[in-house]
């Protein structure tokens, strides 16, 4: 079989250094690199003129996911090996879906391994369904929120979310087991994000996990009590909409 076409999605320089290197030096008789971006305009433009057989794909890129990249290209006649740092829900995805994946840091053996099959399907001209693994991912990701973190993105399940709470242009997730996240999101971001599935605002400062009050104190303050036992104060702003969630009926 005469040499393939590669083609690697990163927005990490060094990790397309990386690959480019390994494949150089155990695949250079069956691999020809036809090149690589770090951005999803220039990996899409290129991809969608390219002749190519073997894409490398990052999940997690600066500008959203390796996962909507597909998706935007209709026409796809190459083999896909995932690329990423640990992400559960996406090796959940890849396992049921039996889609070749390498972990970052990349090891030498399983970059062998996964190239070696990826190259197989490609002989026998049996590329990958990757309707499977989108479908899983979607699937699994439809109870996640992904948030924006000094290494990349970190992806919540929305039940273990307690409350969100301002900090100027910032906001702290408080979670459940006593954690915390410091997300550089607005408050009011938040809210249109978690809003249809059980969040309300109780305060100017407060967005609250409905599923998590277990008391609505109207005679003391106005406060309701979360799941972990801390207070968060009901603003008269918000006072009638809570009642309404909550089904206790009109404020006295």
């Amino acid at each position: 079989m005469p040499p393939i076409k590669a083609y690697i999605v990163d927005d990490e320089a060094d990790a397309i250094s990386a690959l480019s290197f390994l494949l150089g030096e155990f695949f250079a008789d069956q691999i020809t690199l036809a090149g690589s971006a770090q951005t999803m305009a220039k990996a899409q433009k290129e991809l969608s003129l390219l002749p190519v057989d073997l894409l490398f794909l990052d999940i997690q890129l600066a500008e959203g996911t390796g996962f909507q990249l597909l998706e935007n290209l209709r026409e796809r006649s190459f083999e896909v090996i995932f690329v990423t740092a640990y992400d559960a829900y996406a090796l959940e995805a890849f396992r049921t879906s039996a889609i070749g994946y390498l972990l970052k840091p990349i090891d030498i053996q399983e970059v062998k391994n996964a190239v070696n099959q990826g190259l197989q399907r490609i002989e026998r001209q049996q590329t990958t369904a990757l309707e499977p693994v989108l479908s899983a991912y979607q699937q699994i990701m439809t109870d996640k929120i992904a948030l924006p973190v000094s290494h990349g993105t970190q992806y919540i399940a929305k039940s273990d979310i307690l409350w969100v709470e301002a900090e100027g242009s910032y906001s702290r997730l408080k979670l459940k087991e006593n954690k915390a996240l410091v997300i550089s999101k607005n408050l009011k971001r938040f809210e249109t994000l978690l809003a249809p599935d059980g969040f309300t605002r109780i305060h100017n400062s407060y967005l609250v996990n409905v599923n998590e009050i277990v008391k609505y104190d109207r005679f003391q303050g106005d406060k309701v009590v979360m799941s972990n036992g801390i207070d968060l104060a009901v603003s008269r702003k918000y006072r009638d909409q809570l009642n309404d969630i909550l089904a206790l009926g009109p404020q006295l």
